[in-house]
């Protein structure tokens, strides 16, 4: 164990010690850190404000990150990191509604299709304006009962029929 504790010392400190003009040796350590479960928090926060969307996205995407770390990743120029947050364990209800509320629609789409996305998220999902998102929410197995029945009236034939047919498949199920 000790000797695990001093590859991850060393790692940290090849990071920060070294200048930034440093070699790919360096960035592929910092990637190892980002991507490290054991990897302090304190580092994980700087590491999710380095430069390389790369870095980013590998915090984003490490279970052990913070909730503070993943909202801060949540609001991230690039949509990469931002659908690296939508499909972390670790991300809570009051990301999801970042993430459920995002400008790029390919980051609303990964949240719907999610199959940990609460429900909540989903019953706000349901509501987009674009059709795609609410068909992803139709298809969802985790939609409730309540909210495909609401898409079952959808104006788009397709986001009806979908929701249907989810509908149809849990009373099969039942039977």
């Amino acid at each position: 164990m000790k000797r695990y504790h001093y590859f991850i010392i060393g790692l940290i400190l090849n990071i920060f010690l070294l200048s930034s003009s440093g070699a790919a040796e360096s960035l592929e350590d910092t990637k190892r850190l980002a991507r490290l479960p054991s990897t302090p928090l304190a580092v994980l926060l700087q590491l999710a404000k380095n430069e390389n969307t790369e870095i980013r996205k590998l915090v984003a995407s490490n279970r052990k990150s913070s909730k503070k770390i993943l909202m801060l990743l949540a609001h991230d120029s690039d949509l990469m990191v931002r659908i690296a947050v939508a499909t972390n364990l670790n991300t809570s209800i009051k990301i999801y509604l970042v993430l459920s509320r995002d400008q790029v629609v390919a980051v609303r789409s990964v949240v719907a299709r999610f199959e940990y996305i609460p429900v909540v998220i989903l019953d706000i999902l349901s509501n987009d304006s674009n059709t795609n998102i609410r068909l992803e929410v139709a298809t969802n197995l985790n939609t409730s009962s309540k909210t495909l029945s609401k898409l079952s009236q959808d104006p788009d034939p397709d986001v009806r029929a979908s929701a249907h047919q989810n509908l149809q498949q849990r009373k099969d199920e039942l039977e």
